[in-house]
């Protein structure tokens, strides 16, 4: 193992008195496995090991032992998470770059790149380990930083955490990134359980170097409860006499309590002293900080560090930063104050963060609630919270805003950052109930008219059924009856936003009166919160491109500015308008992801960023990356199964692969909930393209109506493709040209604003239709030509096919090939019955029948048809007289041939297959 000096997050620990591990062997065994697997793996990412148990339970041990048993290839850097890391930006990363850098890293440097430049170096000299130590008090800053590096493509990291489940919550920035790693890189799970008996004695022998009796065995794990930790210091409290004999009991203190108990009552009266400020504390203190506290001169207060760090009470866990060996030794000293001397303690420790860090909010709260002062909490609590949340510590300021609610439960000002708190973190009734109040005790007319816009958002954004119309009134009444100024703009703006969320086109007239007030007041904020809503709700009025131009403009504005709030929000806005699979959305969504994350706005960060990454995957054509990203993105919302938003996908998913059944068991949807104009066209196509794959004329009958009568589909990068699908289904299912023509493209798109362009991208398929092939040619290719940007790949794929099909309809059997080809080419990552097509036609031009379809052999296409009928293997073997083995090498083929996963998929693409040589 290669010295500290590049990249690997190592977690000092503590060092127990056994000199071996005892009780896991076998997690040991497997972490060797681990690192001896890793580049194995399948995925190019880190690999990731996660250990968990309760405090005491030996996570630091383990994790030492395994970076002793660590090729001397792999290079090892350390950092840990303390308590107060959550208040302090970059705390935990920053260790990281002062390990690589050799130096303290400065505190307001932000170290992403250098760690990650740091890693990769490393990287590029052989492998690394990663180790992060107690991340249920990492800071999220930190978490952004740990989550790029997992990130990147680099399979020779391996990522080693420990935590204490019970200390992880949702919205804590530790169990957002436990949860992040879970869902995308290869995770090994080890949870630490407490010794058994028969381990505990293992422990007492490996200590004391003899066998226990069986009476100091059965003691010890009955007052330990198994914990090694405990274990251990029992036994440095009683030594090794008090295994051998039958007083064990009388011997041996029942509980580690009673341990520290006389262990602190052994130290000289400056010791106690330092051990009870200490534990206090709460956290890893520094010297000015223990000076401070307990009185002594620093010549004293030296000498009698020392002397705790000899007797191992205590250690320097960094440079000049003192904490227990253990958190549980700084808990039972705690518990062992008179309720007057921890008041006492909680008051001085107070006064000097007060005094020498008084920007450490939480710390100065927790202090106040320990020494009384409440009247305190509510002061640190309004300047703390606002503080937290404007540098990004979304979950941190919720809490220190809820704690100063409990004491002033009708504070405005906590309200408000309660409310935007909660709504960041997507916490929906939480931010809902805190909007209520605080729309009810509003001492400003600010105030108020955030409340009130705070309280409809959340209304539309949770989906009730119902527009916010009473939001909505009641900021249109407050606009109409103020004066002129910053507080009219404020709630004219606040309009503008809950008209743009449920699509109404007068989004953009209030949008432009709050301009022209904000403008005159001189508020940036307003100003550009105002042009976000109506560049947001162009697209209502104007066309793609000049919505794309308005957005782009007021992300210069909220970049500008310094609000990640509004810039979250605009480039989220901006990616609708974006063709996902180019390099602009690429960028954006980077950025989105990095912002959302400095800000805490969890709503519109990692998740919602999935959501985005999935669409890229189906618009570049990746079927494998969109599975994998679109359940991964599921897995963090399974409520969002229900939404149109989901069902949309899902149902076209299951028509692109052909599983009619599972489509039309997701058409079951709640007809009379509220949805979105994007959301309904997208619906409406998703069961329009089913149908057709399906035969369903009577079900397409009704999906066509629904969708030509309905609202037309926004100007957007996927307006293109919703057209053309549309006309290829309604072709499909047999409506006449004419029909389509009057009512999809002259009565649906007859006010579009891009009803010229819309039309002629569908124009090629038509003529097809009409059987013109010679002006169908010419019309696909321009539609090709000119339309790539903005056509998915499958869509693509499906148009190079139709050319080729009027190519060769036109006598062109050389270019219809080619085309065929094309189609095929495009379309490699996509197998679903577009590909069944496109291989139904190569095989049909290249004139041989060897490999009829999907270039299966005529045994392979017999075994495939045999799996849709749900024969096993050994089924197979049966009906066709091999054995079991061969019959397994022939689904293999199967799934090599159609870059397919699964027996599921070979069934669903044999019954795709049926459907297509039925056309």
């Amino acid at each position: 193992m290669k010295p500290l000096g590049s990249l690997a997050i190592v977690l000092t620990g503590r060092v127990g008195l056994s000199p071996i591990m005892i009780g896991r062997a076998g997690a040991l065994e497997r972490l060797r496995t681990v690192i001896e697997m890793a580049e194995l793996h399948a995925s190019d990412l880190p690999t990731v090991v996660l250990i968990a148990g309760e405090a005491g339970i030996g996570k630091t041990r383990l994790v030492r032992e395994t970076l002793a048993i660590l090729p001397r290839d792999v290079t090892v850097f350390s950092a840990i998470a303390e308590p107060n890391s959550p208040g302090h930006p970059f705390d935990v990363a920053r260790q990281l770059v002062s390990a690589a850098a050799g130096t303290e890293g400065q505190p307001n440097d932000d170290p992403t790149d250098a760690v990650i430049a740091a890693i990769t170096a490393a990287a590029g000299e052989g492998r690394v380990a990663v180790v992060i130590e107690d991340l249920h008090w990492i800071d999220s800053d930190s978490v952004n930083v740990i989550d790029a590096i997992a990130r990147q493509r680099l399979p020779n990291v391996m990522m080693f955490a420990t935590y204490r489940p019970s200390d992880l919550s949702r919205g804590a920035p530790g169990g957002d990134l436990v949860l992040r790693l879970e869902r995308r890189n290869e995770v090994d799970q080890f949870r630490l359980d407490r010794l058994d008996r028969a381990e505990v004695g293992m422990l007492i022998n490996a200590i004391i170097g003899r066998p226990p009796s069986s009476a100091a065995v059965e003691a010890v794990h009955r007052r330990s409860g198994g914990v090694p930790f405990v274990v251990e210091e029992l036994m440095r409290f009683a030594g090794p006499d008090a295994c051998i004999d039958d007083i064990v009991d009388a011997q041996l203190p029942w509980s580690l309590e009673e341990v520290v108990r006389q262990q602190v009552a052994a130290l000289n009266p400056q010791e106690r002293v330092i051990v009870e400020v200490l534990a206090v504390f709460g956290q890893p203190a520094g010297f000015e900080q223990l000076l401070a506290v307990t009185d002594l001169d620093e010549r004293e207060l030296l000498a009698n560090l020392r002397a705790l760090v000899g007797k191992e009470v205590v250690e320097e866990t960094r440079n000049d930063r003192l904490w227990f060996r253990h958190a549980l030794l700084a808990e039972s000293v705690v518990q062992q104050l008179l309720g007057r001397e921890r008041r006492r303690l909680h008051k001085r420790c107070f006064e000097t963060i007060s005094s020498l860090t008084p920007d450490e909010y939480a710390a100065l709260a927790h202090h106040a609630n320990g020494a009384g002062r409440f009247e305190d909490i509510v002061a640190i609590a309004r300047v703390g919270s606002r503080a937290y949340l404007d540098r990004g510590a979304t979950f941190q300021a919720l809490r220190l805003a809820t704690l100063g609610l409990g004491e002033a439960p009708e504070d405005a000002a906590l309200l408000a950052v309660a409310t935007e708190a909660a709504w960041r973190l997507d916490f929906v009734a939480e931010s809902a109930a805190h909007a209520v109040t605080w729309k009810r005790v509003a001492p400003t007319v600010a105030d108020r008219i955030d409340a009130i816009r705070y309280a409809g958002r959340i209304e539309i954004e949770s989906r009730r059924g119902q527009r916010p119309d009473a939001a909505v009134n009641d900021l249109v009444e407050m606009a109409e009856s103020l004066p002129d100024g910053a507080d009219r703009a404020r709630a004219e703006a606040a309009v503008a936003q809950l008209l743009m969320l449920i699509d109404d086109s007068q989004a953009v007239e209030w949008a432009e009166r709050a301009i022209a007030r904000a403008e005159i007041a001189g508020d940036k904020q307003i100003l550009v919160q105002a042009r976000l809503e109506r560049a947001s709700a162009h697209s209502l009025t104007s066309s793609r491109t000049e919505s794309l131009a308005a957005l782009r403009d007021v992300t210069q504005d909220a970049r500008a500015i310094g609000d990640g709030v509004l810039l979250s929000r605009a480039l989220n806005n901006t990616l609708d308008l974006l063709p996902p699979h180019s390099e602009e959305s690429r960028a954006m969504r980077a950025e989105l992801r990095s912002t959302a994350a400095a800000f805490g706005f969890d709503k519109l960060g990692h998740v919602n960023v999935l959501w985005w990454d999935a669409i890229a995957a189906q618009a570049n054509g990746d079927l494998n990356a969109f599975h994998r990203t679109i359940n991964e993105w599921i897995s963090w919302t399974p409520a969002k199964k229900n939404s149109a938003r989901y069902k949309s996908v899902a149902i076209a998913l299951a028509a692109e692969e052909g599983r009619v059944a599972d489509g039309l068991a997701m058409m079951e949807t709640d007809g009379g909930r509220w949805v979105c104009r994007w959301e309904h066209s997208d619906l409406t196509i998703a069961q329009l393209s089913l149908a057709a794959v399906a035969r369903d004329t009577h079900l397409g009958r009704l999906a066509f109506d629904q969708f030509v009568s309905g609202t037309p589909p926004p100007d957007n990068w996927l307006a293109q493709s919703v057209i053309v699908q549309a006309v290829a289904a309604a072709i499909d299912l047999g409506i006449p040209t004419t029909e389509i023509r009057e009512r999809l493209l002259g009565g649906l798109l007859a006010d579009h604003s891009a009803r010229e362009e819309l039309a002629e991208a569908a124009q090629g398929l038509l003529l097809l239709a009409d059987n013109d092939p010679k002006a169908a040619v010419v019309a696909l290719r321009a539609t090709i030509a000119n339309a790539r940007e903005c056509l998915p790949r499958y869509v693509e794929g499906s148009l190079h096919l139709a050319l080729a099909a009027a190519l060769l309809a036109g006598g062109d059997r050389h270019g219809a090939l080619v085309a065929t080809r094309t189609s095929i080419d495009t379309l490699a990552t996509w197998p679903g019955w577009r590909r069944d097509r496109a291989d139904a036609m190569l095989a049909r031009l290249a004139g041989s029948q060897s490999r009829p379809i999907g270039d299966l052999t005529a045994r392979e296409s017999e075994v495939a048809t045999l799996i849709a009928e749900g024969l096993t293997n050994g089924q197979l073997a049966e009906r066709l007289f091999i054995s079991p083995k061969t019959a397994a090498v022939h689904v293999s083929n199967i799934l090599a041939k159609l870059s397919l996963s699964s027996r599921t998929e070979i069934a669903a693409w044999s019954i795709r297959r049926e459907l297509t040589t039925n056309i």
